[in-house]
C-alpha cells in the first residue's frame, strides 16, 4: 500500500459499514437473531416508535437471551437456542447508544471504543439526534483498516530480514538475547 492509499483511511467514513440493519425495540428476540444470523453481522441498532436510535442489540445480548437449563448441583444440563416468550429486542438492548459523525478522526474512533469498552459506533452525516445514521463502525471495520495499513512494502522486507537472520548461524544468538531481554 502506497503512502496515499494509507492517507485514505483518517476518518470514520472511510471506513464505515453504510448498509445498517435495524429493528424496532419491540421485535421478538427471534427475529433479531435471524436477522443476525441470516446478514451475518453482530450489531443491530434499535429504534422506538419514533424511529430514533435508542439500543443496540449485539450477539452477546442475544446469547445472554438464551435459555439455558441447570441441574439441582448447578451444573448446566444443555443450552438451547430458546428465547423466553414474550421478550423482545427492547428487553436485551445495550443503551445509550455511542455516535461519530463521519469526520471524526479514526484515532478518535478507536480511542471512543477502548475507553467505552463497546464493539461499535453508529455514524452520523451530523451530530445527534438531528443527524441520521448513515453507518456503523465495528470493532472488525477497524481491524480491517489495520490490516490494509500492514500491507505496507517494508513488512514484506522486515519479515525477509527477520527470517534471514533466524536461518543463520546467528539467528540462535539473536534468539537468545531476544528471551533474554537484550
Amino acid at each position: 500500500m502506497s503512502k496515499g492509499a494509507a492517507a485514505n483511511l483518517n476518518f470514520a467514513r472511510d471506513i464505515m459499514t453504510k448498509k445498517v440493519y435495524t429493528m424496532h425495540e419491540a421485535d421478538s428476540l427471534v427475529s433479531a437473531w435471524k436477522l443476525m444470523r441470516e446478514r451475518r453481522i453482530r450489531h443491530l441498532p434499535i429504534s422506538d416508535s419514533d424511529g430514533n436510535i435508542v439500543g443496540i442489540l449485539t450477539d452477546r445480548d442475544l446469547q445472554r437471551a438464551i435459555h439455558t437449563e441447570f441441574d439441582q448441583n448447578g451444573d448446566v444440563r444443555f443450552t438451547i437456542e430458546r428465547f423466553k416468550s414474550g421478550e423482545s429486542v427492547g428487553d436485551y438492548m445495550t443503551s445509550p447508544v455511542r455516535f461519530v459523525t463521519y469526520d471524526t478522526p479514526l484515532v478518535t474512533v478507536a480511542t471512543t471504543l477502548l475507553e467505552q469498552k463497546i464493539s461499535c459506533l453508529l455514524i452520523c452525516d451530523t451530530a445527534p439526534p438531528a443527524g441520521e445514521v448513515q453507518g456503523i463502525i465495528t470493532t472488525d471495520d477497524l481491524l480491517w483498516a489495520l490490516v490494509r495499513l500492514l500491507k505496507d512494502e517494508k513488512e514484506p522486507l522486515l519479515r525477509r530480514l527477520i527470517d534471514t537472520i533466524s536461518m543463520s548461524p546467528v539467528g540462535p544468538v539473536a534468539h537468545q538475547l531476544s528471551n533474554e531481554g537484550i
